[in-house]
């Protein structure tokens, strides 16, 4: 990662830090793809991320946390 990705990452926390203290509507904020993979003998192929974001997606999920 270099210092792009970096910014990116930073303002695009920075907007949905904005968006949740600024709108009224409850966010879900859902960690499963970045805390999921913490567990012990738990890794996920590109594929089965893409599945699981799709199905949050799908569910209406806000926001879908990937890095901490």
């Amino acid at each position: 990662m270099d210092m792009k990705d970096f910014k990116e990452i930073s303002r695009s926390i920075d907007a949905i830090e904005e968006l949740i203290m600024t709108d009224e509507k409850v966010l879900i904020f859902d960690t499963t793809l970045r805390d999921g993979e913490q567990s012990a003998g738990i890794g996920l192929t590109t594929q089965e991320k893409l599945e699981i974001a799709r199905q949050l997606e799908r569910l209406g999920v806000d926001v879908i946390c990937l890095l901490y």
